[in-house]
């Protein structure tokens, strides 16, 4: 598993993740997130990952969803339409809800994330630098399950994900 996010705390639900903010309810985020895994999959879309967010006295909600070739917007509406009433049941605050893709530049938080990335550049930031960089950029060439493997400058390194605090595609065009 990888570092902690700093806003907020990673929440494991067999392969699925998610990132919410401390104030929020794991139990609740839980839910939210396996529904949205759910709808997804009947809506022929995968789940890719869920945030929630509190800013003032609202709640932002975020679904990310994905599919071979990506989604577009009638896919996000799609299923927004179909998660709003079952969000609406479990949710006791004033909430917006966002379906979006994760886009080219998606961020990877889990290992099932970063074998979709293997052959891609990445770009890891380190909790603990490797010589003395914060940020390595490189491409992906391998994963096990306790580390991500990348190549800088003709050398391959093997970066455990203990020390990865955020890891994101670079996209290209």
């Amino acid at each position: 598993m990888m570092g902690a996010p700093t806003v907020g705390a990673m929440i494991a639900f067999g392969l699925r993740w998610a990132i919410i903010d401390f104030r929020m309810s794991h139990d609740l985020t839980n839910e939210l997130a396996e529904i949205a895994q759910r709808v997804a999959a009947t809506q022929g879309v995968e789940f890719y990952w869920l945030t929630w967010r509190r800013g003032g006295s609202r709640s932002f909600v975020t679904v990310y969803i994905d599919r071979p070739g990506g989604v577009n917007v009638e896919d996000c509406a799609r299923v927004s339409r179909a998660l709003e009433a079952l969000f609406d049941e479990k949710i006791d605050r004033s909430y917006d809800l966002e379906v979006s893709s994760p886009g080219l530049d998606r961020e990877l938080h889990v290992p099932a994330h970063f074998k979709r990335a293997l052959g891609q550049t990445v770009q890891l930031k380190l909790s603990i630098p490797w010589n003395e960089q914060n940020v390595l950029t490189g491409l992906l060439q391998g994963l096990s399950e306790r580390e991500v493997m990348i190549d800088l400058d003709e050398e391959t390194i093997h970066v455990p994900f203990a020390r990865i605090q955020r890891a994101k595609v670079v996209a290209s065009l």
